[in-house]
């Protein structure tokens, strides 16, 4: 393949398709250092006209940008572009600025270290006027084996259902990704100290859809979500993610695998604290600690 010009669409670099491909161009390519761009459009799963883009999107954005720049890299060099997987995350601050639809995000990250297969980077997210809106620090670990791309169907868009019984506070002004997992998370054991509960996504879950084609693998963002959100139907309370203090993602998700969730929410004064563990068949598969907030 010729290497492309740059800025060109970023899907020429990534292997994300269809609702999980969130950038749209890549625009800057130097040693260490990738910029990309994203325009925030209605149908993004992860956002709602009323509450903006969801705090878990900014990361993914810092991710894709991270996989354009491998991406990139992979056709210069003469390969096929490889599959990254988001393994880690630590310090991710947020401003509290709401995203809404038509707005430009500026998206640049830098390479701090490699090492084989690893890649560690500091990814920071700006609006049009330069603002920063988030910011961290991303561990990727690049496949040397690509998944098999093929032609699938794409999930119906439309936004789930949410369960006739749950209270209109908790519910209004969902994106499509937190409302299938208010859907189906189940909480089995109401205690704070003690939480216990469950979810499945099944394989018509939208966040498959392009997360690959061909190998749907749950994005680990995902898993961000199902920690704050079980906080919530816990705590009874709107919350909000205000930092990401470490997670580690030690193994995929695939669809109708039953995961185990399980840890404690602790109050901090400001909000509270989450150590939240995701299980499967006995098999730790991530690992999140992040404050959050009431909503304001």
């Amino acid at each position: 393949m010729i290497l492309p010009s740059l800025p060109s669409e970023a899907s020429l670099f990534v292997p994300h398709r269809d609702t999980m491909l969130l950038l749209d161009k890549l625009e800057k390519v130097v040693p260490d250092l990738g910029q990309a761009r994203a325009v925030i459009k209605s149908d993004n799963i992860f956002f709602h006209e009323n509450t903006g883009l969801d705090p878990v999107a900014f990361i993914e954005l810092m991710a894709q940008t991270a996989a354009a720049y491998n991406g990139y890299e992979d056709i210069k060099n003469d390969r096929n572009v490889r599959t990254g997987l988001l393994v880690g995350i630590k310090n991710f601050r947020l401003t509290g600025c709401q995203v809404n639809k038509g707005d430009t995000l500026r998206i640049e990250i830098r390479r701090t270290f490699e090492i084989n297969n690893a890649t560690v980077i500091d990814g920071t997210v700006t609006s049009s006027d330069q603002k920063t809106i988030a910011e961290g620090t991303l561990n990727v670990w690049i496949l040397d084996e690509a998944p098999p791309f093929s032609s699938v169907a794409a999930p119906d868009p439309r936004s789930s259902d949410i369960k006739d019984d749950m209270p209109e506070w908790l519910t209004q002004n969902r994106n499509r990704s937190s409302a299938y997992i208010l859907e189906h998370l189940q909480i089995l054991n109401g205690s704070v100290e003690a939480l216990n509960a469950a979810i499945s996504f099944e394989s018509k879950f939208i966040g498959f859809s392009g997360h690959f084609p061909g190998t749907p693998i749950l994005p680990g963002i995902i898993m961000l979500q199902i920690a704050a959100l079980t906080a919530e139907l816990l705590l009874q309370k709107r919350l909000t993610i205000k930092t990401v203090d470490k997670v580690k993602f030690m193994g995929t998700v695939m669809p109708d695998r039953i995961l185990q969730i399980s840890g404690k929410l602790i109050s901090d004064g400001d909000g509270w604290q989450t150590g939240i563990q995701l299980n499967s068949d006995g098999k730790k598969l991530a690992a999140i600690v992040m404050s959050v907030e009431a909503e304001k």
